[in-house]
């Protein structure tokens, strides 16, 4: 069911910057915005919520979307993050139309994220981890590489690998590992294997995301916001 949701404040400066990164324009430095392409292999697009969290999907159309991320923080990773504080992608914004939205809606979805790890991915949604397990599994090699958690403190990586276990599959047993430069951003894209589409996953708020659809300056939807 939709809720109505108030945009924040900060998505005004994330809609400003699109242009700028769909131009190739070098912004200011540093800078917490990105610009990646994605190949869903279909005409959906899911935002998955890992590990007890929602999944919706939009239709984004076939063939590679540009996919607009904005960071947590002042985009310079790992400058302000120490210890147990992980970077997290604060806003994933999908285009599928062909002009640049300027605003989002006020009616959407709220997305549980209660592990803390979204996927955006194409697969059928009966596939299981199949697919999806190279992104979680390098996600939880990267955790484990980072400082231990503080007492009292709550463990990404405990969380993914009790997801993992409830799943069937035992972390211990994989093998893949981190490798320089993942996730230091909050983000992370991966083939899955045998039909190479890309999946796309980010550390988020584990309180939960909304999902609101976008508008360009017409006032027609043309892109999928998640924040």
């Amino acid at each position: 069911m939709d809720e109505m949701f108030e945009p924040d404040d900060y998505l005004a400066e994330f809609f400003a910057a699109l242009t700028a990164l769909e131009a190739g324009e070098q912004l200011a430095s540093p800078s917490r915005f990105r610009r990646v392409e994605l190949d869903f292999g279909g005409e959906t697009a899911w935002f998955e919520g890992m590990f007890g969290g929602e999944t919706f999907g939009v239709d984004a159309g076939k063939g590679p979307r540009a996919v607009y991320l904005m960071l947590d923080g002042d985009g310079e990773a790992g400058t302000d993050r120490a210890g147990d504080v992980v970077p997290e992608v604060r806003a994933v914004l999908v285009r599928f139309g062909d002009t640049l939205p300027v605003e989002a809606g006020w009616e959407g979805e709220r997305l549980l994220t209660p592990s803390g790890f979204l996927v955006l991915h194409g697969h059928l949604l009966n596939s299981g981890l199949e697919g999806l397990l190279p992104v979680v599994t390098r996600a939880l090699a990267a955790l484990k590489r980072r400082p231990p958690v503080q007492h009292g403190h709550w463990d990404r990586a405990a969380d993914l690998e009790q997801g993992l276990a409830q799943a069937g599959i035992d972390a211990a047993t994989l093998t893949a590992a981190a490798e320089p430069g993942d996730f230091t951003e909050g983000w992370l894209i991966a083939s899955d294997g045998p039909s190479k589409d890309t999946v796309l996953g980010c550390f988020v708020d584990p309180d939960g995301c909304q999902l609101l659809p976008c508008l360009d300056a017409e006032g027609n939807e043309v892109a999928a916001l998640l924040h």
